[in-house]
């Protein structure tokens, strides 16, 4: 809590003066916690230390304890920020709900100040509320597109387990991993929200709603290309290290090259439905991340027809 106070209050009902006999202030006592080492490519954000709060800023009302080397929410509505900006990256954290608890990560938004209605109304939340409506329960992107609910339901730990979440931003696609499983991807088309360099939070909902953070790290990845030189580069590099058949890079650089000539006249029509055919060829690759890029590139050239 930053800037804690403390103060007396005597409330009798008839206005007789009180006195305090003795009041004293001693230092919380100190939980020692080992660090946590993140996997290898991730660097920690929230390691269970008090160092590791370092970096963090409080929005709005309430706000988290720490305790046991983990962050507990309390009150809100408000947003623990991470003071950097991130371009396209994966973050990891756990957290764990005791019963029928509120909370979410937020993602894509700019500095919030002592605001967080910012992440709110700039960038998107991924929702931590198995009990809500589809769009806005756990793993759901609120209020804009549920969870894969049979996928999520499978993969979700019960209350007073811990689950991880994998949230991965590129642009302004948000996938997410829940214990592994991938239960949402989906893909922004405001303007107003999810713009790079962004922050990123978790959030303390309310009075009643308790739910603990651990062991929080993020991966920052290459950002994708948004260009069609950059797209038909990199079809030629997985080309090159053996991520592509020759059939489907084939396919995929004369559709690009064809949706580019498309795009450079302002057809955005005829580009589109050649990006397309693109998507339709990216499906068919075995790669699974190779896949994921491609999908994610052709999103990006989208946002410029």
């Amino acid at each position: 809590m930053p800037q804690p106070r403390v103060g007396l209050a005597a409330f009798n009902g008839v206005g007789q003066p009180v006195s305090f006999d003795y009041f004293h202030v001693d230092d919380a006592p100190v939980t020692e916690c080992e660090p946590t080492e993140p996997e290898e490519g991730y660097r920690s954000l929230f390691d269970g230390t008090a160092e590791g709060l370092e970096s963090w800023r409080m929005a709005g009302p309430g706000g988290f304890h720490h305790t046991d080397c983990r962050l507990l929410s309390y009150g809100g509505m408000g947003l623990l920020w991470y003071d950097e900006a991130f371009e396209s990256y994966s973050l990891k954290l756990d957290w764990m709900m005791p019963g029928d608890d509120n909370s979410g990560v937020f993602v894509g938004f700019p500095e919030p100040g002592d605001d967080p209605w910012v992440a709110v109304e700039e960038g998107h939340e991924v929702q931590i509320d198995a009990t809500d409506e589809p769009d806005r329960t756990t793993g759901a992107i609120y209020g804009f597109q549920s969870a894969d609910l049979d996928a999520r339901d499978e993969a979700l730990n019960p209350p007073g387990e811990w689950n991880e979440f994998e949230i991965v931003v590129e642009g302004d696609r948000i996938q997410v991993f829940l214990n592994g499983a991938k239960i949402n991807d989906y893909t922004d088309t405001d303007p107003d929200r999810m713009n790079p360099p962004s922050h990123i939070g978790i959030q303390n909902h309310g009075g009643q709603d308790d739910v603990y953070f651990r062991n929080i790290r993020i991966q920052e990845l290459d950002a994708l290309p948004d260009t069609y030189e950059g797209a038909l580069r990199l079809v030629e590099e997985y080309y090159d290290d053996g991520l592509l058949e020759r059939p489907h890079y084939r396919q995929l650089h004369n559709h690009l090259a064809t949706a580019q000539r498309f795009a450079e006249r302002g057809e955005a029509e005829e580009a589109g439905q050649a990006l397309d055919r693109v998507v339709r060829v990216a499906e068919k690759v075995d790669d699974e991340q190779v896949r994921d890029d491609l999908l994610t590139v052709v999103e990006n050239l989208r946002t410029q027809l």
